[in-house]
Order: C-alpha cells, then structure tokens, then sequence
C-alpha cells in the first residue's frame, strides 16, 4: 500500500530550517556532537558546511540527540 501525500504531511513548528549535517564529537568533552553551518545572506538559507570551509560559520551544537 502506497502512503498519499496527505498521510506523509507532516507540520513542523515555526521557523523549523531543514538542512544536512554532519556531526563530529567536540575536542573539548568528547561527550557532545557539534556540525557547523554557514547562512546565506541573500536568501537566509541555511547550510552545513566542512569544518575547512572557506565560508564564514558557525559551531552548531544540538540539544538533544
């Protein structure tokens, strides 16, 4: 049985961005993940990037994993 577009919608809070990462554990603890993430300054979007990325960016360490 195939899943409709209906059943596969989901609703997200406000202001959810959806982007891909890469995690790495932190030097520091060696107990939490950090990915980093550059912005766009045009569109707003935001984007994971490598760690020698010439783009500006910024550590993103998440909460809850």
């Amino acid at each position: 049985m195939e899943a409709t577009t209906e059943q596969v919608k989901k609703t997200y809070p406000e202001g959810t961005v959806f982007t891909m990462l890469k995690f790495e554990l932190s030097e520091k603890d060696h107990s939490s993940y950090i990915g980093y993430v550059s912005q766009n300054t045009k569109t707003g979007k935001v984007n994971g990037v490598r760690v020698d990325s010439h783009y500006p960016k910024r550590v993103w360490r998440p909460e809850k994993y």
